[in-house]
Protein backbone atom coordinates (compact mmCIF):
# COMPACT_ATOMS: atom_id res chain seq x y z
CA UNK A 1 0.00 0.00 0.00
CA UNK A 2 1.08 3.80 -0.83
CA UNK A 3 1.60 6.48 0.87
CA UNK A 4 -1.37 7.84 -1.00
CA UNK A 5 -3.32 4.97 -0.05
CA UNK A 6 -2.82 4.99 3.37
CA UNK A 7 -3.57 8.65 3.56
CA UNK A 8 -7.33 7.93 1.95
CA UNK A 9 -7.56 5.38 4.24
CA UNK A 10 -7.00 7.30 7.52
CA UNK A 11 -9.11 10.04 6.15
CA UNK A 12 -12.23 7.91 5.18
CA UNK A 13 -11.56 6.49 8.80
CA UNK A 14 -11.70 9.87 10.46
CA UNK A 15 -14.79 11.01 8.32
CA UNK A 16 -16.38 8.17 9.35
CA UNK A 17 -16.46 8.47 13.62
CA UNK A 18 -16.70 12.33 12.93
CA UNK A 19 -20.42 12.09 10.86
CA UNK A 20 -23.42 12.88 13.02
CA UNK A 21 -25.49 10.01 11.37
CA UNK A 22 -23.30 7.48 13.17
CA UNK A 23 -25.65 8.10 16.77
CA UNK A 24 -28.66 6.39 14.84
CA UNK A 25 -26.26 2.85 14.45
CA UNK A 26 -24.75 0.79 16.93
CA UNK A 27 -21.27 0.34 17.43
CA UNK A 28 -21.13 -3.46 16.01
CA UNK A 29 -22.32 -2.10 12.63
CA UNK A 30 -19.66 0.64 12.61
CA UNK A 31 -17.11 -1.94 13.59
CA UNK A 32 -18.18 -3.99 10.50
CA UNK A 33 -18.00 -1.35 7.76
CA UNK A 34 -14.75 -0.25 9.06
CA UNK A 35 -13.71 -4.36 8.48
CA UNK A 36 -14.87 -4.60 5.19
CA UNK A 37 -13.39 -1.00 4.43
CA UNK A 38 -10.04 -2.55 5.57
CA UNK A 39 -10.49 -5.80 3.80
CA UNK A 40 -11.44 -4.16 0.68
CA UNK A 41 -8.04 -2.08 0.87
CA UNK A 42 -6.25 -5.08 1.16
CA UNK A 43 -7.61 -6.66 -2.04
CA UNK A 44 -7.04 -3.21 -3.61
CA UNK A 45 -3.29 -3.32 -2.43
CA UNK A 46 -0.76 -3.60 -5.57
CA UNK A 47 2.17 -5.90 -4.92
CA UNK A 48 5.08 -3.95 -5.53
CA UNK A 49 7.36 -7.59 -5.12
CA UNK A 50 4.53 -9.42 -6.88
CA UNK A 51 6.05 -9.26 -10.51
CA UNK A 52 9.62 -8.55 -10.84
CA UNK A 53 10.96 -8.15 -13.89
CA UNK A 54 14.14 -10.02 -15.62
CA UNK A 55 16.39 -6.82 -15.36
CA UNK A 56 14.97 -6.59 -11.90
CA UNK A 57 15.64 -10.02 -10.78
CA UNK A 58 19.22 -9.24 -12.14
CA UNK A 59 19.89 -6.77 -9.37
CA UNK A 60 18.80 -9.75 -6.53
CA UNK A 61 21.95 -11.82 -4.78
CA UNK A 62 22.44 -15.13 -5.76
CA UNK A 63 23.56 -16.86 -2.49
CA UNK A 64 21.34 -14.84 0.41
CA UNK A 65 23.11 -14.27 3.37
CA UNK A 66 21.80 -16.09 5.99
CA UNK A 67 20.51 -13.92 9.32
CA UNK A 68 23.03 -12.31 11.78
CA UNK A 69 23.74 -14.44 14.96
CA UNK A 70 22.88 -12.64 17.84
CA UNK A 71 25.65 -12.96 20.72
CA UNK A 72 24.20 -15.07 24.07
CA UNK A 73 25.17 -12.00 26.02
CA UNK A 74 23.01 -9.62 23.67
CA UNK A 75 20.03 -11.76 22.85
CA UNK A 76 17.32 -9.39 21.65
CA UNK A 77 13.94 -9.08 23.55
CA UNK A 78 10.82 -10.95 21.89
CA UNK A 79 9.41 -8.04 22.24
CA UNK A 80 11.88 -6.23 19.22
CA UNK A 81 10.29 -4.41 16.94
CA UNK A 82 9.51 -6.75 14.01
CA UNK A 83 9.38 -3.72 11.13
CA UNK A 84 12.74 -2.77 11.85
CA UNK A 85 14.37 -6.57 11.48
CA UNK A 86 12.09 -7.64 8.51
CA UNK A 87 13.33 -3.91 7.05
CA UNK A 88 16.86 -4.71 7.75
CA UNK A 89 17.13 -7.98 6.34
CA UNK A 90 15.35 -7.04 3.45
CA UNK A 91 17.59 -3.75 2.45
CA UNK A 92 20.63 -6.37 2.98
CA UNK A 93 19.23 -9.10 0.98
CA UNK A 94 18.05 -7.26 -1.91
CA UNK A 95 19.19 -3.79 -1.72
CA UNK A 96 23.44 -4.57 -1.34
CA UNK A 97 23.90 -6.43 -4.29
CA UNK A 98 27.67 -6.78 -5.08
CA UNK A 99 28.66 -4.31 -8.54
CA UNK A 100 29.56 -7.98 -9.75
CA UNK A 101 26.48 -9.08 -9.80
CA UNK A 102 24.39 -6.40 -11.62
CA UNK A 103 26.32 -7.20 -14.64
CA UNK A 104 24.79 -10.89 -14.48
CA UNK A 105 22.57 -12.00 -18.20
CA UNK A 106 20.97 -15.25 -16.25
CA UNK A 107 17.45 -14.76 -15.24
CA UNK A 108 16.83 -16.12 -11.50
CA UNK A 109 13.68 -16.63 -10.00
CA UNK A 110 12.93 -16.18 -6.54
CA UNK A 111 10.86 -18.84 -4.74
CA UNK A 112 7.31 -18.51 -4.17
CA UNK A 113 8.21 -18.45 0.06
CA UNK A 114 10.41 -15.45 -0.47
CA UNK A 115 8.11 -13.39 -2.57
CA UNK A 116 4.98 -14.00 0.29
CA UNK A 117 7.40 -13.12 2.87
CA UNK A 118 8.69 -9.82 1.09
CA UNK A 119 4.98 -8.83 0.49
CA UNK A 120 4.02 -9.74 4.14
CA UNK A 121 6.80 -7.49 4.96
CA UNK A 122 5.66 -4.95 3.12
CA UNK A 123 2.30 -5.06 3.99
CA UNK A 124 1.81 -5.51 6.88
CA UNK A 125 3.68 -2.87 9.50
CA UNK A 126 0.94 -0.55 6.85
CA UNK A 127 -2.11 -2.30 7.65
CA UNK A 128 -0.89 -2.85 11.52
CA UNK A 129 -0.60 0.99 11.61
CA UNK A 130 -3.84 1.56 10.01
CA UNK A 131 -5.38 -0.92 12.05
CA UNK A 132 -4.44 0.75 15.19
CA UNK A 133 -5.74 4.23 14.04
CA UNK A 134 -9.02 2.74 13.16
CA UNK A 135 -8.80 0.72 17.00
CA UNK A 136 -7.88 4.59 18.20
CA UNK A 137 -11.06 5.75 16.46
CA UNK A 138 -13.27 3.15 17.58
CA UNK A 139 -11.92 4.00 21.12
CA UNK A 140 -12.58 7.71 20.84
CA UNK A 141 -15.94 7.19 19.21
CA UNK A 142 -17.28 4.81 21.71
CA UNK A 143 -15.92 7.61 24.66
CA UNK A 144 -17.89 10.03 23.05
CA UNK A 145 -21.07 8.44 22.74
CA UNK A 146 -20.54 7.06 26.45
CA UNK A 147 -20.50 10.45 28.24
CA UNK A 148 -23.88 11.11 28.43
CA UNK A 149 -23.87 10.17 32.70
CA UNK A 150 -24.13 7.81 35.10
CA UNK A 151 -26.01 4.10 34.42
CA UNK A 152 -27.13 1.97 36.60
CA UNK A 153 -26.00 -1.52 37.58
CA UNK A 154 -28.26 -4.23 36.96
CA UNK A 155 -28.26 -6.11 40.36
CA UNK A 156 -30.99 -8.75 38.98
CA UNK A 157 -33.99 -8.19 36.80
CA UNK A 158 -33.57 -4.11 37.87
CA UNK A 159 -34.60 -2.82 34.81
CA UNK A 160 -37.32 -1.68 35.61
CA UNK A 161 -36.05 0.07 38.24
CA UNK A 162 -33.14 0.99 36.72
CA UNK A 163 -35.07 2.78 33.89
CA UNK A 164 -37.44 4.39 36.16
CA UNK A 165 -34.88 6.58 38.13
CA UNK A 166 -33.39 7.36 34.96
CA UNK A 167 -36.46 9.20 33.81
CA UNK A 168 -36.53 10.75 37.14
CA UNK A 169 -32.96 11.66 37.12
CA UNK A 170 -33.55 13.68 34.02
CA UNK A 171 -36.52 16.44 35.38
CA UNK A 172 -34.63 19.56 36.71
CA UNK A 173 -37.02 20.54 39.08
CA UNK A 174 -37.58 17.33 40.69
CA UNK A 175 -34.16 16.95 41.15
CA UNK A 176 -33.64 20.58 42.71
CA UNK A 177 -36.13 19.34 45.33
CA UNK A 178 -35.01 16.97 46.27
CA UNK A 179 -31.13 18.35 46.35
CA UNK A 180 -31.86 21.36 48.16
CA UNK A 181 -34.53 19.50 50.35
CA UNK A 182 -30.76 17.29 51.39
CA UNK A 183 -29.15 20.89 52.03
CA UNK A 184 -31.77 22.85 54.04
CA UNK A 185 -33.00 20.25 56.17
CA UNK A 186 -31.31 19.59 58.94
CA UNK A 187 -32.46 16.78 60.91
CA UNK A 188 -32.65 12.92 59.35
CA UNK A 189 -34.59 12.75 56.17
CA UNK A 190 -37.06 10.07 55.92
CA UNK A 191 -35.35 6.50 54.68
CA UNK A 192 -36.62 6.75 51.31
CA UNK A 193 -35.87 10.47 50.34
CA UNK A 194 -32.60 10.02 52.09
CA UNK A 195 -31.63 6.93 49.77
CA UNK A 196 -33.00 8.68 46.75
CA UNK A 197 -30.81 12.28 47.56
CA UNK A 198 -27.91 10.11 48.30
CA UNK A 199 -28.36 8.36 44.94
CA UNK A 200 -28.55 11.81 42.92
CA UNK A 201 -25.54 13.09 44.86
CA UNK A 202 -23.91 10.20 43.44
CA UNK A 203 -25.14 9.80 39.95
CA UNK A 204 -24.03 13.65 39.74
CA UNK A 205 -20.64 13.10 40.80
CA UNK A 206 -20.03 10.08 37.56
CA UNK A 207 -20.09 12.21 34.21
CA UNK A 208 -19.08 8.24 32.85
CA UNK A 209 -19.71 5.36 34.23
CA UNK A 210 -22.50 3.30 36.36
CA UNK A 211 -23.72 3.39 40.09
CA UNK A 212 -26.08 1.30 41.73
CA UNK A 213 -29.52 1.79 43.00
CA UNK A 214 -29.38 -1.33 45.16
CA UNK A 215 -29.85 0.57 48.37
CA UNK A 216 -32.50 2.95 47.36
CA UNK A 217 -34.58 0.00 46.06
CA UNK A 218 -34.41 -1.60 49.89
CA UNK A 219 -35.51 0.84 51.15
CA UNK A 220 -38.73 1.11 49.09
CA UNK A 221 -38.96 -2.78 49.56
CA UNK A 222 -39.53 -1.95 53.15
CA UNK A 223 -42.51 0.14 52.51
CA UNK A 224 -43.88 -2.10 50.02
CA UNK A 225 -42.68 -5.20 50.27
CA UNK A 226 -43.65 -5.99 46.27
CA UNK A 227 -40.58 -5.13 45.33
CA UNK A 228 -38.54 -7.02 48.06
CA UNK A 229 -37.74 -9.80 45.54
CA UNK A 230 -35.62 -10.23 42.02
CA UNK A 231 -39.07 -10.43 40.13
CA UNK A 232 -39.49 -8.42 37.25
CA UNK A 233 -41.99 -6.06 37.98
CA UNK A 234 -43.68 -2.87 36.26
CA UNK A 235 -41.64 -0.07 35.88
CA UNK A 236 -44.73 2.53 35.51
CA UNK A 237 -45.82 0.78 38.97
CA UNK A 238 -42.63 0.77 40.44
CA UNK A 239 -42.22 4.94 39.20
CA UNK A 240 -45.52 5.65 40.81
CA UNK A 241 -44.87 4.31 44.18
CA UNK A 242 -41.75 5.76 44.74
CA UNK A 243 -42.99 9.19 43.85
CA UNK A 244 -46.09 8.16 46.28
CA UNK A 245 -44.33 7.88 48.89
CA UNK A 246 -41.61 11.18 48.49
CA UNK A 247 -44.83 12.76 48.62
CA UNK A 248 -46.14 11.07 51.49
CA UNK A 249 -42.77 11.24 53.55
CA UNK A 250 -42.87 15.01 52.89
CA UNK A 251 -46.15 15.85 54.18
CA UNK A 252 -45.52 13.56 57.57
CA UNK A 253 -42.11 15.10 58.37
CA UNK A 254 -42.45 18.60 56.92
CA UNK A 255 -46.42 18.87 56.28
CA UNK A 256 -45.38 20.32 52.59
CA UNK A 257 -44.41 18.45 49.39
CA UNK A 258 -43.43 20.29 46.50
CA UNK A 259 -43.34 16.86 44.45
CA UNK A 260 -47.31 16.91 44.91
CA UNK A 261 -47.31 20.92 43.47
CA UNK A 262 -44.71 19.49 40.71
CA UNK A 263 -46.54 16.60 39.60
CA UNK A 264 -50.10 16.10 40.60
CA UNK A 265 -52.70 17.40 38.36
CA UNK A 266 -56.99 17.35 38.62
CA UNK A 267 -59.08 15.39 36.35
CA UNK A 268 -62.82 16.24 36.28
CA UNK A 269 -65.17 13.12 36.19
CA UNK A 270 -68.77 14.02 34.86
CA UNK A 271 -71.45 11.10 35.35
CA UNK A 272 -75.12 12.03 33.53
CA UNK A 273 -77.64 9.79 34.39
CA UNK A 274 -79.69 9.01 31.30
CA UNK A 275 -83.20 8.92 32.96
CA UNK A 276 -82.85 12.22 34.58
CA UNK A 277 -81.00 15.79 34.28
CA UNK A 278 -78.60 14.88 37.25
CA UNK A 279 -74.71 14.72 36.68
CA UNK A 280 -72.68 13.98 39.62
CA UNK A 281 -68.73 16.24 39.05
CA UNK A 282 -65.88 14.50 40.88
CA UNK A 283 -62.51 15.99 40.62
CA UNK A 284 -59.52 13.83 41.28
CA UNK A 285 -55.77 14.35 41.53
CA UNK A 286 -53.46 12.24 39.24
CA UNK A 287 -49.84 11.53 39.09
CA UNK A 288 -49.81 9.91 35.19
CA UNK A 289 -52.39 9.89 32.26
CA UNK A 290 -53.04 5.95 31.63
CA UNK A 291 -54.07 6.41 27.75
CA UNK A 292 -55.51 4.00 25.86
CA UNK A 293 -53.88 2.18 23.31
CA UNK A 294 -55.94 0.22 20.99
CA UNK A 295 -54.58 -2.86 19.15
CA UNK A 296 -54.21 -2.45 15.63
CA UNK A 297 -56.24 -4.30 12.91
CA UNK A 298 -53.01 -6.41 11.19
CA UNK A 299 -51.71 -7.00 15.02
CA UNK A 300 -54.93 -8.68 16.18
CA UNK A 301 -55.37 -10.71 12.73
CA UNK A 302 -51.52 -11.78 12.97
CA UNK A 303 -50.40 -11.58 16.68
CA UNK A 304 -49.87 -15.70 17.10
CA UNK A 305 -47.17 -14.84 14.10
CA UNK A 306 -45.81 -11.99 14.96
CA UNK A 307 -44.90 -13.44 18.72
CA UNK A 308 -42.68 -15.64 16.68
CA UNK A 309 -40.75 -12.85 14.49
CA UNK A 310 -37.86 -11.39 15.96
CA UNK A 311 -39.07 -7.72 16.38
CA UNK A 312 -35.87 -6.17 15.24
CA UNK A 313 -36.13 -7.85 12.16
CA UNK A 314 -39.60 -6.73 11.55
CA UNK A 315 -38.11 -2.86 12.41
CA UNK A 316 -35.50 -2.88 9.46
CA UNK A 317 -38.71 -3.51 7.31
CA UNK A 318 -41.40 -1.58 9.53
CA UNK A 319 -40.92 2.47 9.79
CA UNK A 320 -42.95 4.75 11.28
CA UNK A 321 -45.47 6.20 9.15
CA UNK A 322 -48.05 8.86 9.52
CA UNK A 323 -50.91 5.86 9.32
CA UNK A 324 -49.81 4.95 12.91
CA UNK A 325 -52.14 6.49 15.26
CA UNK A 326 -50.93 9.35 17.05
CA UNK A 327 -50.90 10.77 20.91
CA UNK A 328 -53.61 13.13 20.40
CA UNK A 329 -55.48 10.34 18.87
CA UNK A 330 -55.31 8.31 22.45
CA UNK A 331 -56.31 11.48 24.57
CA UNK A 332 -59.56 11.85 22.16
CA UNK A 333 -60.19 8.20 23.11
CA UNK A 334 -59.05 8.92 26.91
CA UNK A 335 -61.56 11.90 27.00
CA UNK A 336 -64.43 10.49 24.80
CA UNK A 337 -67.72 9.73 26.86
CA UNK A 338 -68.47 6.49 27.85
CA UNK A 339 -71.46 4.19 27.54
CA UNK A 340 -72.40 2.44 31.37
CA UNK A 341 -74.82 -0.21 30.68
CA UNK A 342 -75.75 -3.14 31.76
CA UNK A 343 -72.26 -4.02 32.96
CA UNK A 344 -71.41 -0.95 35.05
CA UNK A 345 -75.00 0.86 35.73
CA UNK A 346 -74.36 4.31 37.93
CA UNK A 347 -76.28 4.39 40.96
CA UNK A 348 -77.97 7.75 40.71
CA UNK A 349 -78.57 9.78 43.52
CA UNK A 350 -81.99 11.34 42.30
CA UNK A 351 -83.42 8.29 40.57
CA UNK A 352 -82.35 6.26 43.79
CA UNK A 353 -82.00 3.61 41.64
CA UNK A 354 -79.36 1.67 38.83
CA UNK A 355 -79.50 3.70 35.37
CA UNK A 356 -78.04 3.78 32.61
CA UNK A 357 -75.52 6.86 32.33
CA UNK A 358 -72.41 8.50 30.64
CA UNK A 359 -69.28 9.26 31.72
CA UNK A 360 -66.34 11.58 30.91
CA UNK A 361 -63.03 13.47 31.75
CA UNK A 362 -61.80 16.55 30.92
CA UNK A 363 -58.70 17.79 31.77
CA UNK A 364 -58.89 20.25 34.69
CA UNK A 365 -55.46 21.38 35.76
CA UNK A 366 -52.33 20.36 34.21
CA UNK A 367 -49.25 19.70 36.49
CA UNK A 368 -45.55 20.94 35.64
CA UNK A 369 -44.43 17.66 35.32
CA UNK A 370 -46.61 15.86 32.35
CA UNK A 371 -46.22 11.49 33.15
CA UNK A 372 -48.56 9.69 30.34
CA UNK A 373 -48.85 5.79 30.65
CA UNK A 374 -49.76 4.01 27.25
CA UNK A 375 -51.53 1.18 28.33
CA UNK A 376 -50.16 -1.50 26.29
CA UNK A 377 -50.80 -4.65 28.71
CA UNK A 378 -54.52 -5.97 29.43
CA UNK A 379 -55.93 -6.35 32.74
CA UNK A 380 -56.30 -9.93 32.39
CA UNK A 381 -53.80 -12.33 34.83
CA UNK A 382 -53.76 -14.89 32.47
CA UNK A 383 -52.27 -13.02 29.40
CA UNK A 384 -49.10 -11.23 29.44
CA UNK A 385 -49.01 -10.23 26.03
CA UNK A 386 -48.48 -6.66 25.21
CA UNK A 387 -50.17 -3.85 22.40
CA UNK A 388 -47.24 -3.68 20.65
CA UNK A 389 -49.37 -0.53 18.15
CA UNK A 390 -46.76 2.10 17.23
CA UNK A 391 -47.61 5.46 18.88
CA UNK A 392 -46.28 8.48 17.08
CA UNK A 393 -45.11 11.58 19.34
CA UNK A 394 -43.31 14.93 19.21
CA UNK A 395 -40.53 16.69 20.82
CA UNK A 396 -43.22 19.27 21.75
CA UNK A 397 -46.73 18.75 22.86
CA UNK A 398 -49.78 20.99 23.01
CA UNK A 399 -52.95 20.24 24.83
CA UNK A 400 -54.71 23.37 24.18
CA UNK A 401 -57.88 21.51 22.30
CA UNK A 402 -58.50 19.65 25.57
CA UNK A 403 -58.27 21.84 28.18
CA UNK A 404 -62.06 23.90 29.29
CA UNK A 405 -61.98 27.48 30.64
CA UNK A 406 -60.12 26.85 34.14
CA UNK A 407 -57.21 26.92 32.13
CA UNK A 408 -56.71 30.59 31.93
CA UNK A 409 -52.62 31.31 32.25
CA UNK A 410 -50.32 30.08 29.56
CA UNK A 411 -51.10 27.51 26.79
CA UNK A 412 -50.50 23.77 27.90
CA UNK A 413 -46.95 23.32 25.82
CA UNK A 414 -44.68 20.58 27.16
CA UNK A 415 -41.41 19.56 25.74
CA UNK A 416 -40.25 16.08 26.14
CA UNK A 417 -37.73 15.10 28.17
CA UNK A 418 -37.32 11.69 28.80
CA UNK A 419 -39.09 7.79 27.11
CA UNK A 420 -39.31 5.05 29.08
CA UNK A 421 -39.56 1.87 26.35
CA UNK A 422 -40.26 -1.60 26.74
CA UNK A 423 -39.49 -5.04 24.72
CA UNK A 424 -40.70 -8.69 25.39
CA UNK A 425 -44.06 -9.22 27.45
CA UNK A 426 -45.07 -8.35 30.60
CA UNK A 427 -43.83 -11.19 32.33
CA UNK A 428 -40.67 -11.51 30.32
CA UNK A 429 -39.22 -8.09 28.90
CA UNK A 430 -36.92 -5.23 29.39
CA UNK A 431 -36.99 -1.45 30.16
CA UNK A 432 -34.72 1.08 28.62
CA UNK A 433 -34.89 5.01 29.21
CA UNK A 434 -34.47 7.73 26.43
CA UNK A 435 -33.75 11.12 28.24
CA UNK A 436 -32.26 14.65 27.61
CA UNK A 437 -29.16 15.96 28.99
CA UNK A 438 -29.97 18.46 31.53
CA UNK A 439 -27.11 20.72 30.70
CA UNK A 440 -26.49 20.26 26.76
CA UNK A 441 -30.07 18.89 26.04
CA UNK A 442 -28.62 16.20 24.07
CA UNK A 443 -30.48 12.96 23.83
CA UNK A 444 -29.11 9.71 25.45
CA UNK A 445 -30.13 6.15 25.65
CA UNK A 446 -30.08 4.55 29.13
CA UNK A 447 -29.49 0.64 29.45
CA UNK A 448 -28.82 -0.27 32.83
CA UNK A 449 -25.26 0.39 32.68
CA UNK A 450 -24.48 1.24 29.26
CA UNK A 451 -25.18 4.59 27.76
CA UNK A 452 -24.74 5.95 24.35
CA UNK A 453 -25.88 8.92 22.74
CA UNK A 454 -29.18 8.85 20.49
CA UNK A 455 -30.04 11.05 18.14
CA UNK A 456 -34.18 12.82 18.56
CA UNK A 457 -35.59 10.19 15.40
CA UNK A 458 -34.41 7.41 17.01
CA UNK A 459 -36.29 8.47 20.26
CA UNK A 460 -39.17 9.77 18.33
CA UNK A 461 -39.38 5.50 16.46
CA UNK A 462 -38.99 4.01 19.73
CA UNK A 463 -41.79 1.95 21.16
CA UNK A 464 -43.02 3.91 23.93
CA UNK A 465 -44.25 2.97 26.94
CA UNK A 466 -43.81 6.17 29.63
CA UNK A 467 -43.36 9.95 28.11
CA UNK A 468 -42.11 12.36 30.49
CA UNK A 469 -42.85 15.78 29.32
CA UNK A 470 -41.98 19.05 31.21
CA UNK A 471 -44.21 21.93 30.42
CA UNK A 472 -43.07 25.27 28.93
CA UNK A 473 -44.10 28.62 30.44
CA UNK A 474 -43.88 31.98 28.38
CA UNK A 475 -41.53 34.48 29.94
CA UNK A 476 -45.14 36.43 30.90
CA UNK A 477 -46.46 33.76 33.01
CA UNK A 478 -45.11 32.58 36.50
Amino acid sequence: MNSNGTNILETMASSVFSCNYLSNYSLPLVVIILLLLLITVKLCTPHRFGSLTAASVNHVQTTVRPPPVWPKTHQPSVYTDPQMFYNDNLHETVVDAPPSISTCTSSISLPAQSQNTINATENVPLLSKQSQHVIECMISYQEQLESGGCGLENFGNSCYVNSALQCLCHIRPFIDIILNLQQQQQQQLPPVTSAYAQLLTEMQSIPKGATSAYQLKARISDVNRRFAGTDQQDSHEFLTILLEILHDELMDNYQNSSIGDLMHGVIRSTVKCLACPEETITDDSFLSLPLPVRRSAAETFDSKIRENICEKFIGIFISRSASDPDIHGSFQAFLSPEQLGENGQWFCENCQNLTDATKRFDLWQLPRVLILQLKRFTCDLTNDTKIATKIRFDLQLNLSEFMKECEHDSAPLYNLVAVLTHSGTLASGHYMTFAKHLDDEVWYHFDDQHVRQASSNEVLSSDAYILVYERKYSHTSS
